[in-house]
């Protein structure tokens, strides 16, 4: 009977121990999505304010927020999967 119950905690350890491995793999997997994410919305937001600086009329101003309008847009659509 000993013999039997530990070979069952060992086994269940076995099992968890995978479970959480995996676990561990897809936390890593979807925390390295978040942060080239995170990145990429930090690479526009700079080509925004590069944008913004150099303006010099109205007419810059207002192409620079038509641009990142519209990168906003099509960035909502991919996040949230729609067309």
């Amino acid at each position: 009977m000993k013999r039997f119950l530990l070979g069952l905690v060992f086994l269940n350890s076995l099992v968890l121990s995978n479970l959480f491995a995996d676990v561990g793999k897809n936390f890593e997997e979807a925390k390295s999505q978040m942060l080239q994410r995170v990145e990429g919305h930090l690479t526009h937001l700079m080509e925004h304010k590069n944008c913004i600086a150099a303006a010099t009329k109205k007419e810059d101003l207002k192409a620079c927020h038509e641009k990142m309008k519209a990168w906003r847009e099509a960035n909502q659509k991919e996040h949230h999967g729609k067309d």
